[in-house]
């Protein structure tokens, strides 16, 4: 199992949060997605069957421009 970590800075509610944690739950591979509101991170853990780029493609479709990965 991977893990990857995202600063989102445009979550700002919790539609936000919900948006986002529908987007990436609905890839395949994704185990658990945990958004925190206050410090408007994404961290998701996840197989091999998606990875960064959809991850941060469904976020986007979700109409979040704004992504940094963190380390």
């Amino acid at each position: 199992m991977e893990t990857e970590q995202l600063l989102v800075p445009e979550i700002s509610c919790n539609h936000c949060v919900r948006a986002i944690s529908d987007a990436v739950n609905a890839l395949p591979g994704v185990q658990l997605v945990t958004v925190d509101l206050a410090g408007k991170t994404v961290r998701v853990a996840h197989d091999r069957r998606t990875d960064l780029a959809a991850i941060m493609g469904a976020i986007n479709e979700a109409g979040y421009e704004e992504i940094a990965v963190l380390t």
